[in-house]
């Protein structure tokens, strides 16, 4: 919460800081790095701004998937203390990844606070379908961000009448199934589900998906991105403007052929966490 109130300049620097421990981190205990770093000749203190990342080679998923973890893990992580989590593979390529329990604890801490600042109360109920990131905490059960999973496998009829029976202020969900669900609700004329606010990700929202969405249940729709591999990475903002990077936790680039991507050009999304 501190970090967001930081202006440009002081996020720079946070984002350098982090990074040259990072890169230390990696390239001291983690074999794949080591061996990247020394094939193109570098050394940590090569790298002490996000500007000197253009001299790290890419490393893409399919780079790291089938290596045996022993090359891919840090000496000093124990994964018998991490969660796994599997990607969804909407990229291509589905992997298994590790995340330490801090690590874990902040992305958990970071989605409710995020609804906060876009006007979801605490005591607001929230039916989830299909997003998988929205985590399910005790807490819950003394009616502070009360939520109730939904599998999208169910028939539509049953999702209707869970909704209706949870009575939720807000959603969070895979647009694919929001969409579904909307359309089913809006053919057979169904009223009296209404929301104050739509939460999406894990899929690329189209207009007619949103415009569909937004009207079926009178609720705004804010569009989430991130991956399971980095976890959020931004936010469409409150006026719909675009996306906002949550700069504090990723360091994101959009490369063309291994370089930056101009203004407005199409590029490969690449995030250093």
């Amino acid at each position: 919460m501190r970090n967001r109130r930081l202006n440009p300049t002081d996020i720079k620097k946070y984002q350098d800081k982090k990074l040259r421990a990072i890169v230390k981190h990696s390239y001291d205990h983690v074999q794949y790095y080591h061996s990247l770093f020394k094939e193109a000749k570098l050394k940590p203190d090569d790298i002490k701004t996000t500007e000197d990342l253009e001299k790290i080679p890419v490393s893409k998923k399919k780079d790291i998937r089938d290596l045996p973890l022993e090359k891919t893990v840090a000496t000093n992580v124990d994964l018998n203390n991490c969660f796994r989590w599997n990607t969804s593979g909407s990229s291509g390529v589905t992997m298994t990844v590790y995340w330490e329990k801090k690590a874990m604890l902040m992305q958990h801490i970071l989605y409710p606070l995020l609804q906060l600042n876009y006007g979801v109360k605490i005591t607001d109920r929230q039916v989830v379908i299909g997003a998988d990131w929205v985590p399910i905490h005790p807490i819950q059960k003394m009616g502070i961000f009360k939520t109730k999973r939904i599998s999208p496998f169910d028939k539509l009829d049953t999702q209707i009448k869970k909704i209706q029976k949870f009575d939720p202020k807000t959603m969070t969900a895979y647009p694919s199934c929001a969409r579904v669900l909307a359309k089913e609700i809006k053919d057979r004329n169904i009223h009296g589900i209404e929301m104050r606010s739509i939460f999406t990700g894990g899929e690329t929202l189209d207009q007619y998906t949103r415009r569909l969405i937004e009207n079926t249940f009178e609720a705004e729709i804010f569009d989430c991105y991130g991956a399971n591999e980095v976890g959020a990475v931004s936010i469409e903002c409150a006026k719909h403007g675009g996306y906002h990077i949550f700069e504090d936790l990723v360091i994101f680039e959009v490369l063309r052929d291994g370089e930056q991507a101009s203004v407005g050009e199409e590029g490969e999304i690449t995030v250093q966490i």
